[in-house]
């Protein structure tokens, strides 16, 4: 999925090809499609969309029965006029991202917690388009600081749609002790870039 989404952000041609043959598999009951990829394909057209609407349009009229076997955020979708209804997700909040949410509240008037943004769901949303996302471990490949394909996914295609995201990654979290310092910590988080 990453190197399909590197020549869609090349603009490769390459890409059409890809997502044509995975979009037909994935159409096709018996075809040996991942199962990480049919588990992110309302996520990763989403994207296409924001990235490459021309290409998703074609792939769109190209695949008539696509409609049929996405999920709910994409039954109002046609190749003319595109309508996302968003998914609510139905997720349980990690017990960091419950200290996060009590320390952001201190802080900000307006918190909605778990809330749907196009195909995603932002871990917090604040005023002004501003998302606070609290990155767990399985954010990052392996004992590394560097997000996964996944989580990098997400981020671009939210900034893309113009929000202004903040990550807190659980290695800094975790070592703050005091109410003040969290307070302290997210305080300047926000008012950062």
């Amino acid at each position: 999925l990453n190197i399909l989404w590197a020549l869609v952000i090349r603009k490769s041609y390459q890409a059409e090809e890809a997502f044509d043959f995975l979009v037909k598999g994935y159409l096709k009951s018996d075809a040996p499609v991942e199962a990480e990829f049919r588990g992110s394909l309302p996520s990763l057209l989403f994207g296409l969309l924001l990235e490459a609407p021309e290409l998703f349009a074609k792939l769109w009229k190209a695949n008539p029965g696509l409609s049929s076997v996405l999920p709910k955020e994409f039954s109002k979708m046609n190749a003319d006029k595109i309508n996302i209804v968003p998914k609510i997700a139905n997720t349980q909040p990690s017990i960091m991202q419950e200290d996060v949410g009590r320390v952001l509240r201190q802080i900000e008037e307006q918190v909605s917690e778990e809330q749907a943004v196009g195909t995603f769901t932002a871990d917090f949303l604040l005023s002004d388009n501003r998302i606070v996302e609290v990155d767990g471990p399985g954010h990052y490949f392996g004992p590394s600081t560097i997000p996964s394909g996944k989580t990098s996914f997400k981020m671009r295609i939210l900034n893309k749609m113009g929000y202004k995201l903040f990550t807190v990654p659980f290695d800094e979290w975790d070592h703050i002790q005091s109410e003040k310092d969290k307070k302290s910590y997210l305080e300047n988080l926000l008012v950062s870039n």
